[in-house]
């Protein structure tokens, strides 16, 4: 298991192999304990060093937990039961044998691919997990905010439709279903514009920016919404806008996207507007929102939501609802100055489009293909400021329910400081100017 800019890597971990695991060059690693003896006299040492450990810090634990001749534990001893305490304190933790082998625990592997018919397994393979699965998160997509519908169909809505084949046959399986924000401009605006406001039956297709996207994701729940209607399918589905970096984890960051890319490209270029939104009548920074959550507060969310067991067909907008919060693209920019680093601000939006089109094309290659370039077209206008955002009243009071809330959070100062913090751990960006402090673990 590694994460992004390893050094090496190789397959390993377990004995004889020790020197053979994959590490980031910044990595701390540290041999914790090393416990020999029969089971019953090595547990609770090793049970006391998981704790230990957890006191320490410790990102995630690499356990070994045979040698070659014996069997894996059998999921009932000491240390398992430690081990499901610390891993709901959120440590990682890696067994080169997997999540253990004990029952209910174990991770298996299926190679396929959602874009092929089948979800490209073999019938005797799809079979067997028609069999053996009994509930399905679908977060798998193909993701680019530039391609036509048509380019999104097989892995979108075909991949979406094999999953619901796959979910009724031999026996029903629950789905929850990772959608997208860009489904809430295809709902019928006379009805509402909240979780419960019903799809559009028809949409007209367009080249507009993520337009293709957005009817792929509208086909997707559609293709859930008739398996419902049809077999009673159970269905959570989950619209979100942007989801960032974990706040935990050094250097894991999404490279692609384009919140990153833009962070990126500012730094990079050393320029931004003097707002990404539109001037106030005296030509004033106005106050707005970037809907923009951490991926580890929307993964504890969706898991925690469908641990509910239901009957129906449920839709919840994950979104950063503090529209009054002032958590903006502008205010990123400032933060950016903040970690040290130096950008000039151009009054004009055009004029700094054009200098920010041409710094980024001017680019080597590697940088420019990290680099908005890709996305300009969403960056060539202002923004309103004051955009209309869709109800998200259902997600709300689950979160105030789970341990990741009570409260949906604020993108903050520490957030913005740490995706920068990945940047430079990556090597993407140079060191800043000033000295820079992040509270990640």
């Amino acid at each position: 298991l590694h994460g992004t800019g390893v050094a090496s890597i190789a397959v390993g971990g377990q004995w004889p192999h020790h020197d053979a695991v994959g590490l980031a060059p910044d990595a701390e690693f540290l041999v914790y304990a090393n416990v020999q003896g029969n089971e019953g006299l090595a547990q609770p040492f090793e049970a006391s060093a998981l704790l230990d450990a957890l006191d320490e810090g410790a990102v995630a634990i690499l356990h070994e937990w045979t040698d070659p001749f014996s069997q894996p534990t059998d999921g009932g001893g000491e240390v398992e039961a430690m081990m499901d305490s610390v891993r709901a304190q959120g440590l990682l933790q890696v067994s080169p044998l997997g999540n253990l082998n004990s029952a209910g625990k174990h991770l298996e592997v299926v190679v396929g691919d959602c874009a092929d018919p089948g979800l490209g397994l073999e019938p005797a393979e799809f079979a067997r997990l028609a069999a053996d699965v009994d509930h399905i998160v679908h977060p798998a997509a193909l993701v680019n905010h530039v391609l036509s519908y048509e380019s999104l169909f097989g892995a979108n809505v075909v991949g979406t439709a094999e999953l619901v084949r796959l979910a009724l046959t031999t026996r029903q399986k629950g789905i929850d279903f990772i959608s997208s924000v860009a489904t809430t401009h295809l709902l019928e605006q006379n009805a509402g514009n909240d979780e419960d406001t019903p799809l559009r039956p028809k949409i007209t297709l367009s080249t507009r920016y993520a337009s293709g996207y957005g009817a792929s994701k509208w086909a997707g729940e559609q293709v859930l919404h008739h398996a419902f209607r049809r077999f009673g399918l159970p269905v959570n589905i989950f619209r979100g806008d942007m989801m960032l970096a974990n706040r935990r984890y050094h250097g894991q960051i999404n490279l692609p996207d384009v919140f990153t890319r833009l962070l990126y490209s500012v730094v990079t270029t050393g320029i931004a507007p003097k707002s990404f939104y539109q001037l106030a009548e005296d030509g004033s920074r106005q106050s707005a929102h970037y809907d923009g959550l951490p991926v580890d507060f929307i993964a504890s969310a969706v898991v925690g939501i469908c641990a509910q067991p239901h009957q129906g067909i449920r839709t919840f907008h994950v979104l950063n609802h503090h529209l009054d919060d002032g958590m903006s693209l502008d205010q990123f920019v400032d933060w950016i100055e903040v970690a040290g680093y130096s950008v000039k601000r151009i009054p004009s939006h055009s004029e700094w489009f054009r200098q920010f089109e041409a710094r980024l094309r001017a680019l080597p290659e590697d940088k420019r293909q990290r680099s908005s370039i890709n996305v300009l077209a969403s960056l060539s206008r202002p923004y309103p400021a004051h955009e209309r955002m869709f109800g998200s009243k259902h997600f709300q009071a689950e979160v105030r329910k789970l341990s990741c809330g009570p409260e949906v959070p604020h993108l903050d100062q520490a957030f913005i400081l740490k995706c920068l913090d990945d940047l430079r751990r990556l090597g993407l960006i140079s060191e800043p100017a000033g000295q820079i402090t992040v509270a990640a673990e």
